[in-house]
């Protein structure tokens, strides 16, 4: 799986539970995404997201967003996680707080 098995808590907070992070080898680039036109979509950001986390590697892995933020969506997965690209930076973003658009 591309993304770490997560659990969402209230106000955006995350708790990461066992199973294998993504390594910053392994995340892609805006640059490598925008020229690959992997984008489907954009959506604009419903609520404020930001990682509650201690770790600075488990924060580079997510987008912190605030309302009517607008992402571009690179990918989706099943788990109901988006990759996002916002601002030239690439990270994760809950799709339960995101509208597409």
């Amino acid at each position: 799986s591309d993304l770490p098995l997560m659990s969402l808590g209230m106000r955006g907070s995350i708790a990461e539970s066992a199973g294998g992070g993504r390594s910053e080898e392994d995340r892609p680039s805006a640059e490598s995404a925008e020229a690959a036109g992997e984008a489907c979509g954009q959506a604009i950001v419903l609520y404020d997201f930001k990682l509650s986390s201690s770790t600075d590697d488990d924060a580079s892995k997510y987008l912190s967003l605030r309302t009517n933020d607008v992402v571009t969506i690179l990918k989706r997965n099943r788990a109901g996680w988006w990759l996002g690209l916002f601002k030239g930076q690439i990270g994760w973003v809950p799709a339960r707080y995101c509208g597409e658009i």
